[in-house]
């Protein structure tokens, strides 16, 4: 979790309130100066055969490996996803990420002959090649905040391009340790850096001088990058929020769907961007479902996410208590049940229930 103040970053764990560390708010010349070292290492990294690239990023592999349980406990520590899933959302996609694109990456970007339909080009011979396209701003969320950088920085390095992230001012740390893990491995200084910060730096990130904008967001904050970047021209790839559906059909196995639906919907303590925010459930079968559901969520254990048992630990930001509130006061305006739950626990922690 972290909160800004002036030219300061403050990152605290959510579950105990304690500080986690400080950071600065980077501006435009600390962008600048990312930018220049990145110049001269794309420079470099460029001209490397990519079959070789490829070979030097999945070095990485090994390192995340070797820290595996460290990196875990750096990320519930700062956003409080429990630790009992942080090795298979975070962990495990990582290491899948760098075998894949590793694999893939140089057969997809090979070069590859056209051949021409047209009869007036007959004589003609064609080549479709992929050159990298320079600086890639990389904006991420605290929602998986290692898994999801490293699936977009792995191909984006193997293609041959830089790489400045902006890691989410509630899990700036786990940023940081991002860049302390390529630094392990054969790369050229400065290909890979990270700018801290809030949402002014990822304004400036959006208007300074990289060659595309990669953001995972929310759909406010996506349309505010599309129209800053549109003022350079920079090609952008948006991630966005969602609203995951669930339909439930009459012939449904009730279990099957049941524990579907809650590993949907509480993964990551309720906080996945994919998750599932609405169940339509037939008629015929809508009372047993829910008493299913119901008993399900009660049986959630709760608690510190550091212990392996805990499976729902705390909100990571003030804001998503403060939706969730909403939420559940704007569905009991509405004639909704509370069938589980006391909403914010006040007593200790960032606690819905």
């Amino acid at each position: 979790m972290g909160r800004s103040t002036g030219e300061k970053l403050f990152s605290f764990n959510p579950f105990n309130g304690e500080l986690m560390g400080e950071l600065p708010i980077c501006g435009s010349r600390e962008i600048e100066r990312c930018i220049g070292k990145a110049e001269r290492a794309f420079g470099r990294w460029r001209l490397i055969p990519l079959e070789q690239r490829a070979k030097q990023i999945l070095a990485l592999r090994n390192v995340i490996l070797e820290r595996a349980e460290e990196i875990c406990e750096l990320i519930t520590s700062e956003t409080g996803e429990p630790t009992s899933e942080t090795i298979l959302t975070e962990i495990y996609p990582s290491l899948e990420s760098l075998s894949y694109y590793a694999e893939i990456t140089p057969r997809v970007l090979a070069d590859a002959h056209v051949e021409y339909r047209n009869r007036l080009k007959s004589r003609k011979v064609g080549l479709n090649r992929f050159e990298p396209r320079g600086i890639i701003g990389i904006i991420s969320s605290w929602v998986f905040p290692f898994s999801i950088p490293i699936s977009q920085i792995v191909p984006a390095l193997i293609a041959g391009n830089a790489v400045i992230l902006k890691p989410s001012e509630h899990a700036s740390i786990v940023g940081m340790k991002i860049k302390e893990l390529f630094e392990e491995i054969d790369i050229p200084d400065g290909l890979v850096s990270v700018v801290t910060g809030d949402g002014r730096t990822g304004e400036a990130l959006v208007s300074s001088d990289v060659n595309k904008i990669i953001l995972v967001g929310t759909t406010q904050t996506g349309r505010a990058v599309m129209r800053k970047a549109a003022e350079r021209l920079h090609p952008v790839t948006l991630f966005l929020s969602s609203k995951g559906t669930a339909l439930v059909m009459e012939d449904a196995n009730l279990d099957r769907a049941v524990k579907g639906i809650l590993y949907g919907a509480f993964l990551n303590s309720g906080q996945a961007c994919g998750r599932i925010e609405r169940v339509y459930v037939a008629r015929k079968i809508y009372d047993d479902f829910i008493v299913r559901l119901a008993l399900m969520i009660k049986s959630l254990r709760m608690g510190n996410p550091m212990d392996p048992d805990v499976e729902i630990g705390p909100q990571t930001t003030p804001r998503g208590i403060e939706r969730l509130q909403r939420h559940l006061n704007d569905a009991l305006g509405k004639g909704a049940r509370a069938l589980v739950g006391r909403g914010y626990l006040k007593e200790g922690g960032m606690f819905f229930e």
